[in-house]
């Protein structure tokens, strides 16, 4: 591993720190130049900043519905769409072997589509982050605003 390859992780994990701190304006340039370095979860992260930027946006997230590391975070942003009834082409069975195609467990994928159609699917990721994302919603669900949910 050279310098500059290591430069470049460095600014894929500086630019999520950024973002989890809500800074994502100085994140996605670092992202953009790690993406152009072809580093790993550059392409990820941005997508995920860009798509908050612009929720109707499509953005294709590939084969990564299927990782694991990335599974809970991706397939209920790309059943959005269909759980929201934009989804046309084939409806349900179509998007769903869509996402069977990229690797993801048809299964999981149905009970996603179905948490995010009928509005129960939460947020949940282990540890530290989830609490906090757990603790923001409840704030937000009893009217505090949405930066002083996250304690800023």
């Amino acid at each position: 591993m050279n310098a500059t390859t290591r430069a470049q992780d460095a600014h894929v994990v500086e630019a999520r720190l950024l973002a989890l701190r809500g800074q994502y304006e100085e994140a996605m340039p670092l992202l953009e130049e790690a993406l152009s370095f072809g580093r790993p979860r550059s392409a990820v992260l941005l997508n995920q900043l860009r798509h908050l930027l612009a929720p109707s946006d499509s953005r294709d997230r590939g084969n990564l519905v299927a990782d694991p590391r990335y599974l809970p975070e991706i397939l209920p942003v790309e059943a959005m769409t269909p759980a929201r009834g934009g989804w046309r082409l084939g409806g349900d069975d179509h998007w769903l072997g869509m996402m069977t195609a990229r690797g993801a467990a048809r299964k999981t994928a149905e009970a996603v589509l179905s948490a995010m159609r009928d509005g129960t699917h939460r947020y949940a990721p282990p540890g530290p982050w989830g609490r906090a994302a757990a603790e923001a919603r409840e704030s937000a669900r009893w009217g505090c605003s949405p930066i002083r949910s996250w304690g800023r």
